[in-house]
């Protein structure tokens, strides 16, 4: 979730794709929703990278791929 960005319709999906375990959260504290989007995240089990450096958003997911077709 963009730092500048209110992103209501991004927190909405957040809130349905988490029923699916199938997500990985990229966002930072600056973000002013950062805490609900930690907590639910928490809540749920959901993977939270605090970062929006796309390299390391790129090589993360990679490894998970990776990860889950081994």
């Amino acid at each position: 979730l963009l730092d500048e960005s209110k992103s209501p319709i991004s927190l909405m999906e957040l809130g349905e794709f988490c029923k699916s375990q199938k997500i990985m959260v990229f966002c930072t504290k600056e973000f002013y929703r950062f805490q609900n989007v930690k907590d639910l995240c928490k809540r749920k089990f959901i993977p939270l990278y605090e970062t929006m450096n796309i390299k390391e958003i790129k090589d993360k997911v990679i490894e998970v791929i990776k990860y889950n077709l081994n």
